[in-house]
């Protein structure tokens, strides 16, 4: 069993060795004067300690460039500004969080969402018989506390438990919306994905349809609520994990396109859908979902919105490790792009295997997509440079259109107090907008 650990010493210096693939912060002990750290590492290597869990020796860290005091500022501010992750989020609440944390464990932080997430669950549940607007509150409250609970991915125990918190809460505020949120679940060879199809509360005719990819850390249960405004305009939408995310068992790479596909063309073949107005969005790595769906041009599509989605530049490895080492992405971006590809035993794998899964290394030449294009972007993401716009922009096929920030980060969004475009007025007056046109719509 080829195995790996991760060791930060106090200088944080990494050191590899056979072992599970963890991260830890062992500052505490080595300040020890009885720790010897060539001691135990020796212990380990001789050690049979494939059959005991490493949690048992070690608590498994947030992975972040900043200490805890900083994280906990970061985050407070974020949701002082509002900004991604942590927004909807009220400043007194992430305070409050932010007191109950002592270190950076993940257990620690999961455990503090968990707990606030549950009272407010709690309070959705009391209100749900006498007063729907106020249960609808605490249950979307709750919904976004576990969201960060278990955000930006499932690397223990704990955020897999508030995960399946975040969809508890998440179906609940469905449910009092009056919203039919329909389970759709696919299977290719050994892979399940389940994904949600939720249909205007009227209509007379097939529907005119969006595809949603999910993010690296964005998931279904996310998109839905983004675009939920256009349940209103008779729009359905069709909420998918990316591979390797949320509830699509996949991962990146041979069977991974064929299984979205599956999914996406059991739900096109239905009698209430209209196979001749599908629009594909995708936000950040799930743009590049549905540039790489796109490119294969096996689905006739009305329109496809890449809003940042990384195409090449982004998986050099020079590249993903300003992402590593920068605070745009708040924290654990390496083990959560880790968790995309099967087998990966380290930060070097991971940069080798991503590089295999740039757009352009998997379609071919020149770029080709037989549908209207809308790219989203901002001139100051960190995580997406803009060389990795251009190819959509000029890419063989129908018209381009593109709206580019010049203030923005990534998504487009702006960063700071009273700014003009945040997430959801991007949605409104550049997304929005843009979908019903190829739809057909208002």
């Amino acid at each position: 069993m080829n195995l790996k650990l991760w060791i930060y010493t106090s200088d944080d210096v990494l050191k590899e060795k056979v072992g599970v693939m963890m991260v830890f912060r062992c500052q505490a002990f080595l300040k020890k004067k009885e720790f010897n750290f060539n001691k135990m590492m020796k212990i380990l290597m001789l050690s049979s300690f494939s059959m005991m869990p490493i949690s048992s020796l070690f608590a498994q860290d947030i992975q972040t460039a900043m200490s805890v005091d900083e994280l906990k500022k970061e985050m407070i501010h974020r949701s002082e500004i509002n900004l991604y992750p942590v927004y909807n989020i009220p400043p007194e609440i992430m305070k409050g969080i932010a007191n109950e944390v002592k270190t950076l464990n993940i257990d620690e932080w999961t455990k503090a969402y968990i707990k606030v997430g549950d009272s407010y669950f709690s309070k959705g549940m009391s209100y749900e018989n006498s007063d729907k607007e106020k249960a609808i509150y605490n249950f979307g409250m709750a919904q976004r506390l576990y969201n960060m609970g278990r955000w930006p991915a499932i690397l223990t125990k704990s955020r897999e438990q508030s995960y399946k918190l975040e969809i508890k809460a998440f179906e609940a505020v469905q449910r009092l919306k009056g919203i039919n949120l329909e389970r759709i679940e696919s299977k290719y060879k050994n892979y399940n994905s389940v994904a949600y199809l939720v249909k205007p509360k009227q209509y007379n005719d097939k529907l005119p349809i969006v595809i949603s990819i999910g993010g690296l850390d964005g998931w279904k249960e996310a998109r839905i609520t983004q675009l939920s405004p256009l349940l209103d305009k008779g729009v359905a939408i069709l909420s998918i994990d990316m591979p390797g995310t949320g509830q699509t068992e996949v991962k990146m790479g041979t069977d991974a396109e064929a299984v979205l596909f599956t999914l996406i063309e059991k739900v096109l073949q239905r009698n209430d859908i209209d196979q001749n107005r599908v629009v594909f969005y995708g936000g950040s790595f799930g743009g590049y979902w549905t540039t790489l769906l796109a490119a294969r041009n096996k689905i006739k599509l009305a329109g496809v919105v890449d809003q940042s989605g990384p195409y090449s530049e982004t998986f050099k490895p020079n590249k993903l490790g300003t992402v590593f080492e920068g605070k745009e992405y708040l924290y654990d971006s390496l083990p959560s792009l880790s968790n995309l590809i099967h087998g990966i035993n380290g930060r070097e794998q991971l940069l080798n295997a991503m590089q295999e899964q740039a757009i352009d290394r998997l379609v071919p030449l020149p770029l080709k997509i037989d549908s209207p294009i809308l790219v989203i972007g901002g001139k100051h993401d960190s995580l997406v440079p803009q060389e990795d716009l251009l190819p959509l922009l000029f890419s063989e096929g129908d018209v381009r259109e593109a709206w580019i920030n010049p203030n923005g980060i990534h998504m487009g969004r702006e960063r700071g107090k009273n700014i003009k475009w945040d997430d959801k007025t991007i949605s409104k007056e550049i997304i929005f907008p843009w979908i019903l046109a190829r739809l057909g719509l208002k």
